[in-house]
């Protein structure tokens, strides 16, 4: 092969390359880091589109009460413990709690409130959030969604129960994206195939 010519996704060694996605998408678990997309271009290389904290909910931060955001601060704290911690069962729960507790607030809002549009906008970021949108870098996004066994509370809320169960698509059938390209749209993907990261997780 000419050492100038460009390797195809064919050409590239497979098991090299999905060490190296598992690898990095590990260190972003680990980290306080929100994957909200993945773009791959033609070559099979991903792009792993992350933000942090505040750069996730300012877009709609300014929809929620004072008490909504009262909750959103003890979830990020709760979120912090609980991936410095290592992800383990006592702030388990306690992430899980406020997370309810904020989608609550969401939902409690939605009833009483004139711009439905821009609430309901909110709990499309709520329902997306530790979820990440999978699509071509030049071109289609959003056709297909992730997420991760270790950090989606609302697939943890039933590990809480069950904390020695197997990961199992039946804890959660059914994610959308957290809109960051598509803010207007909504999708709802169910569960296709499952891949293991690390031993742990």
């Amino acid at each position: 092969m000419n050492p100038e010519q460009e390797q195809t996704p064919i050409d590239r060694p497979c098991g090299l390359y999905q060490e190296y996605v598992r690898g990095q998408i590990k260190k972003i678990l680990l980290s306080e880091e929100v994957l909200v997309n993945i773009l791959v271009d033609w070559y099979g290389q991903p792009m792993f589109v992350k933000q942090n904290w505040e750069e996730y909910w300012v877009p709609v931060i300014s929809q929620l009460s004072s008490i909504g955001l009262q909750i959103l601060d003890d979830l990020k704290v709760a979120r912090r413990q609980y991936i410095t911690s290592e992800f383990s069962h006592e702030t388990m729960i306690r992430y899980c709690f406020y997370y309810f507790c904020l989608l609550e607030e969401v939902l409690r809002a939605l009833e009483n409130v004139c711009n439905e549009n821009a609430t309901s906008a909110l709990l499309r970021r709520v329902l997306g959030f530790e979820n990440f949108t999978i699509g071509w870098a030049d071109g289609a996004n959003g056709l297909a969604c992730g997420t991760s066994t270790i950090r989606n509370p609302c697939y943890l809320l039933a590990k809480i129960k069950q904390p020695q169960a197997y990961n199992d698509p039946k804890f959660l059938a059914i994610i959308t994206g957290p809109d960051i390209s598509n803010p207007n749209q909504t999708h709802l993907f169910y569960h296709y195939r499952q891949y293991k990261v690390d031993d742990e997780f």
